[in-house]
């Protein structure tokens, strides 16, 4: 199956299992919901590129983007609410182990762990670009960065 329908290259992509959604972020700075290969919705909101998508449940789940926000939507394409917290453009993001909150990782060198929708804690890391971020079961933390390293 191929999808179309974006203008510009895809960067993200997130499954709903449970409800048979696709969800998929591009650098058109749109987020699109698809059902049995079409498109159900396009979320404009973020004004730059979308670089990743995170999958709450079966009804929510956040983007980020190249514009230093995120947002969280509901499958009915409504956004519920944005947040900022970077001083550059967001890469990559993850949930963490209790479904709730979130680590994102971005341009300004950092990687940020988010609870209730709040940055709570700031790791700077000696890379211009941390790219990706992934949590681990125990809750622990992983971040690839541009000096080749991942921390």
């Amino acid at each position: 199956m191929t999808l179309t329908g974006h203008d510009l290259a895809v960067w993200c992509v997130g499954i709903l299992p449970d409800v048979g959604i696709m969800l998929t972020g591009s650098a058109d700075k749109t987020v699109r919901i698809w059902k049995t290969g079409k498109c159900t919705a396009v979320l404009k909101g973020h004004t730059d590129a979308v670089r990743g998508i995170a999958v709450i449940d079966s009804e929510n789940f956040l983007s980020c983007a190249n514009d230093a926000s995120v947002r969280r939507w509901n499958v009915s394409g409504e956004c519920i609410g944005t947040y900022y917290g970077h001083e550059n453009y967001i890469y990559s993001m993850a949930l963490m182990p209790n479904g709730a909150d979130w680590v994102t990782s971005g341009e300004d060198r950092s990687v940020r762990i988010w609870e209730k929708n709040a940055v709570v804690q700031t790791i700077y890391l000696p890379a211009i670009s941390v790219w990706s971020v992934c949590v681990l079961e125990n809750g622990d933390v992983a971040a690839a960065a541009s000096d080749g390293n991942i921390r």
